[in-house]
């Protein structure tokens, strides 16, 4: 993937306030945002979802160098969301073995208690007291829920070399991309992470012109359609909890 483009009217930012300045504008945003950035904070993605719930056409990509980041969970979970299903029978069967449960117990002891007074013996108290003692246990941690996941954004997140597992043969996508609008696009330094928009000393190069933001639309979906990619719904077993029941 290669893009081209000459003559274009340009601004150019350099300093803390670079980061800011494009934070700001994909915050005014009112119909489209496309964002490559090979690494991510969670906060920023949470304003990137705020968008999207604000009916801003969102398209991020990343690479899969967020999973080497410091803080991955915080940034996997913002990017998938966790769905769960209820297995209605199996829902129904463990509310009635909590129900009984008790009835049980008390059972039990009335086996130990008919034991010592000699109307039964200790091993038909026994057999009985761990029958059913196993048949509660596993009524009770019966699976009453599944889970399933997908991406909260349109994310298409690319390969990297540099991520265990991942990414043999691939170099590492290191392009910094934020389209707005259709109408403007920035190019730099900045990475859509939270040091990079407000600490860090970056160099942000604004487009102003409609030609030339259109080429810079036409490479960012060459790259988002790339087929170098890796499902992040996959990951989700790996960063959410999913209690049975």
């Amino acid at each position: 993937m290669y893009a081209l483009v000459k003559g274009a009217k340009t601004n150019i930012y350099i300093g803390k306030n670079a980061g800011k300045r494009v934070r700001n504008h994909l915050k005014k945003a009112s119909s489209s945002i496309g964002i490559i950035s090979p690494y991510l904070s969670s906060e920023l993605i949470a304003d990137i979802r705020e968008m999207q719930d604000s009916r801003v056409n969102v398209h991020l990509v990343t690479t899969s160098e967020i999973l080497n980041a410091p803080k991955s969970g915080n940034i996997i979970r913002e990017l998938v969301r966790q769905f769960r299903t209820v297995r209605h029978k199996s829902l129904k069967t463990r509310k009635i073995a909590l129900l009984v449960r008790w009835p049980i117990y008390l059972a039990i002891l009335a086996s130990f208690y008919f034991t010592y007074k000699g109307n039964i013996s200790i091993w038909q108290s026994g057999i009985f007291s761990v029958v059913a003692l196993i048949i509660l246990n596993r009524l009770l941690n019966i699976r009453v829920y599944d889970y399933y996941y997908e991406t909260a954004l349109k994310v298409t997140c690319l390969l990297s070399p540099g991520t265990v597992g991942y990414g043999n043969g691939v170099s590492l996508c290191h392009t910094k991309l934020y389209l707005i609008d259709g109408k403007t696009a920035f190019l730099g330094s900045l990475n859509y992470t939270w040091s990079g928009v407000k600490y860090n000393t970056e160099s942000c190069i604004e487009v102003l012109d409609r030609e030339s933001v259109q080429d810079l639309k036409k490479y960012f979906f060459e790259v988002f359609n790339s087929e170098q990619k890796m499902d992040l719904a996959k990951l989700g077993p790996r960063y959410f909890r999913e209690p049975k029941n």
